[in-house]
């Protein structure tokens, strides 16, 4: 259970996942770059390995219910829930 929020909130400004700006991101995205990946199996025809991939799950804060300033995960009886990721991928041409 090392893995999820314990509800201390850091400083990540400069930090590999700062994203304090220019982003758009819904109220949680859990990033899994495949940091404990070992070299072992495959996955797809490709030797697993460290940064293999990287997953972005869209999510509500993972633990929220135990940290009453993390929004609220839990719906009333009838209440719908629905929730659409969109993923936006480009690329900039140096000009140099």
């Amino acid at each position: 259970m090392n893995d999820i929020p314990t509800g201390n909130l850091l400083d990540v400004k400069s930090a590999p996942f700062d994203f304090t700006s220019e982003r758009v991101i819904e109220s949680g995205v859990v990033v899994y770059s495949g940091n404990s990946l070992k070299s072992e199996g495959e996955f797809r025809g490709t030797p697993a390995k460290k940064h293999l991939g990287i997953c972005l799950e869209t999510q509500a804060l993972p633990d929220a219910v135990h940290h009453p300033h993390f929004p609220s995960t839990i719906l009333d009886i009838n209440q719908a829930y629905s929730s659409v990721t969109v993923y936006k991928f480009g690329i900039e041409k140096n000009n140099r």
